[in-house]
């Protein structure tokens, strides 16, 4: 993954000496504010055009967006400090060379703080997330449950930033501690050198409710055994019962592929739970909730795989959700699908491998419930 990360970055210095060259081209013919434009847009056009090679060499998605991202926080920066530079040494006339190099200047430092923010400040600005969920009034007992969430976090070694999330979740004091997959993403080579430390970490989880993990997309080609303490179930396509306070609590764990039998048997057997007991669906993808019929007797679905896009736009919202859900459901906290209440965690972590390791607009999520 290294390689292709410097791959991408020498790419993006190649556009980027490309639109320098495009407006030095049109600035020298007295046209410089034509040329920021053709400058922009060449490095634009060439990222867009590349990903055409980079579907042909299987990068995929995630190395089509980072290219893009280098592109923007990487090549536009170069032109505007070459756009700044230029125009104080060749205009005398104060108001154009001002303007032009106000310019530059800004297209050199905005998308360059943005980059910056979201590469090294973004996906550690760590919060803990409270949502209060509602249990049919059917249901026995009248305990709040407070049920914490620790959802991809999808890391290639254990840091301070993985420490504090398991930090925060038991400084709570959760009934239940619920992992919806997606735990280490690295080589194999590096999971097994984090493995005996995720599992340390992970072990430091407690509840008197039980403390439940089901497998992520991650987990497909992974033995998830490798970082899952002792006092740690794995639910695949199986349903475990536990007690809090005076709530009987039912927990079905569904494999990734949310809708295969054994999953829609996972529901089945929760709604077939006495009428007492709480239901809650623990599913890494949040897709899990369009099986259930609509208003179904399950309580809570609970579900990550999103992290609330990772990039999320004022006014806008993620740009990218990779679930069938609807966008506001897959920007995370509490929502209802077909009157099916679901909580999706925006995650600890995120995504690795070839795609450009950023937060923005989506902080690392610790999840709380408050079910009752």
């Amino acid at each position: 993954m290294r390689e292709i990360t410097l791959g991408l970055t020498a790419l993006a210095l190649l556009w980027a000496a490309l639109g320098c060259a495009a407006w030095w081209s049109l600035a020298k013919r007295g046209r410089p504010w034509l040329g920021v434009v053709m400058g922009v847009t060449a490095i634009g056009g060439l990222a867009l055009r590349t990903l055409l090679v980079w579907d042909f060499l299987g990068l995929g998605r995630f190395g089509e967006i980072h290219g893009v991202y280098l592109a923007a926080v990487l090549s536009i920066p170069i032109l505007g400090a070459f756009v700044t530079v230029t125009s104080l040494l060749r205009w005398p006339d104060g108001r154009r060379r001002a303007a032009l190099a106000l310019t530059g200047t800004s297209l050199a430092v905005v998308p360059a703080a943005l980059g910056i923010y979201a590469t090294h400040i973004g996906p550690f600005q760590l919060r803990v997330q409270t949502v209060h969920a509602t249990v049919g009034p059917e249901r026995s007992g009248q305990a709040t449950i407070r049920i914490a969430v620790l959802s991809d976090i999808q890391t290639t070694a254990v840091g301070d930033h993985e420490r504090a999330a398991v930090r925060a979740a038991m400084a709570t004091q959760p009934d239940i501690v619920l992992i919806p997959g997606d735990i280490l993403q690295g080589t194999d080579e590096q999971n097994r050198a984090a493995a005996p430390q995720m599992k340390a970490l992970l072990e430091q989880l407690r509840a008197p409710g039980g403390v439940f993990v089901v497998g992520g997309d991650v987990e497909r080609t992974r033995n998830i055994d490798a970082v899952r303490p002792d006092s740690m179930v794995l639910l695949e396509d199986e349903v475990a019962v536990t007690t809090v306070r005076d709530r009987t609590v039912a927990i079905g764990g569904t494999l990734i592929d949310y809708d295969a039998p054994g999953a829609l048997a996972v529901k089945d057997e929760l709604m077939s739970q006495p009428t007492g007991t709480v239901r809650v669906l623990l599913s890494h993808r949040p897709d899990t909730v369009l099986s259930l019929a609509p208003g179904s007797e399950v309580d809570l679905t609970v579900a990550g795989h999103t992290h609330g896009g990772q990039v999320a736009v004022p006014f806008i919202g993620p740009l990218m959700t990779l679930t069938d859900v609807p966008r506001s459901v897959a920007a995370g906290g509490l929502h209802y699908v077909h009157g099916n209440q679901i909580y999706v965690s925006p995650g600890v972590g995120m995504e690795r491998g070839r795609a450009p390791q950023i937060r923005f607009g989506v902080p690392p999520t610790v999840g709380i419930i408050d079910l009752g």
